[in-house]
This record gives structure tokens, C-alpha cells and sequence, in this order.
């Protein structure tokens, strides 16, 4: 189980690499929806919150709100480290502080679901 989850936030943080800074996903987003680039940021922290969430505590046998506390600070700098990454090595994306804000919202949505889940799962056991 810990090589599945170890390798799922690994996997997980290359696709947001591979992501953040190809030019292939530029034109994934549909046209017509507002801020949808936005949605993807936020969704694409989200689950990376939520793997991380889970290899902390899976993998590494944190408890619950230290890894809440680092899974926040790791995906947060991870998403200004991508959008300083964007604005240094291409030439085709951009720095986005609103990218960086949908990344947050995005990672405290993960960590909820995190939360919920092991609330459950810890219910569930007893």
C-alpha cells in the first residue's frame, strides 16, 4: 500500500510539472467558460492536496493535523515554485497571481476532503 501511495504523490507531482509547464495544455481549456484555466488550477491542487494528505499519513505515519499543516505549506510553495517556473523557463505561459490563489483554494479544498475521508475511515474502524 505505501508503494502505491508513494508512487501515486510522485506521479501526481510530475503531471502537475509536465502540466504547469508544457505547451500542450494550452488549449484544454474551453473557450467559452470563464476562468476556466482557473478551474483547472483548482482542481489540479486539490487532488494533489489530497495525495499528499494521504502520503503523509500512510507513508510517512504523521498524524492528521501536522500533515494537514505541511501538505498546505508543500502544495502552496509548490504552486508559487510552478507559476516562478512558468515565468523563468518559457516563453509561452505566464506568472499569474490569480493561478496562485486558485492553487490555495484549490489545496484547502483537498485537505478538506483529506480531513472528511480519514474522519470517516476512523469511524468506520471503531
Amino acid at each position: 500500500m505505501s508503494k502505491f501511495v508513494r508512487a501515486s504523490a510522485i506521479g501526481y507531482t510530475i503531471l502537475i510539472i509536465v502540466a504547469s509547464l508544457g505547451r500542450f495544455v494550452m488549449g484544454v481549456f474551453p473557450k467559452g467558460v470563464a476562468h476556466s484555466d482557473k478551474i483547472g488550477h483548482f482542481v489540479a491542487y486539490a487532488g494533489f492536496a489530497f495525495v499528499w494528505g494521504v502520503y503523509f499519513v500512510k507513508v510517512l505515519n504523521f498524524q492528521l493535523l501536522k500533515s494537514s499543516r505541511l501538505v498546505f505549506l508543500w502544495s502552496v510553495s509548490f504552486g508559487v515554485l510552478m507559476e516562478c517556473c512558468q515565468w523563468v523557463f518559457t516563453s509561452y505561459r505566464q506568472f499569474d497571481y490569480y493561478d496562485m490563489l486558485a492553487n490555495t483554494v484549490g489545496s484547502l479544498l483537498g485537505l478538506l476532503v483529506f480531513r472528511v475521508f480519514f474522519a470517516f475511515i476512523k469511524k468506520r474502524q471503531l
